[in-house]
C-alpha cells in the first residue's frame, strides 16, 4: 500500500484571508426580504391561535424585529 503525502500550505503574511460564508448561517443583508418578514410575521400568526384580523400589526412587528438585527 502507498502512503499520501501531506501537503504543506503556508500563507504570506500579506495575503489577505478569504472567509466564506457556511450554508447554515444566514445572508446579511441591510434590509430584510418580504419572504422573510412573512415567515416571522406568520409565527406572531400562529403565537396568536390564528386569530384573524392582526396581519398588518404581525406583518410591521416582524419587519420591525428583522429590521434591528
Amino acid at each position: 500500500m502507498g502512503t499520501t503525502s501531506k501537503k504543506t500550505v503556508t500563507r504570506s503574511p500579506s495575503a489577505p484571508v478569504r472567509r466564506t460564508r457556511r450554508s447554515s448561517e444566514p445572508a446579511i443583508s441591510a434590509s430584510p426580504t418580504s419572504d422573510q418578514i412573512a415567515e416571522l410575521a406568520y409565527r406572531y400568526f400562529e403565537e396568536s391561535g390564528y386569530a384573524p384580523g392582526n396581519d398588518v400589526e404581525h406583518w410591521l412587528r416582524a419587519e420591525s424585529e428583522l429590521r434591528s438585527r
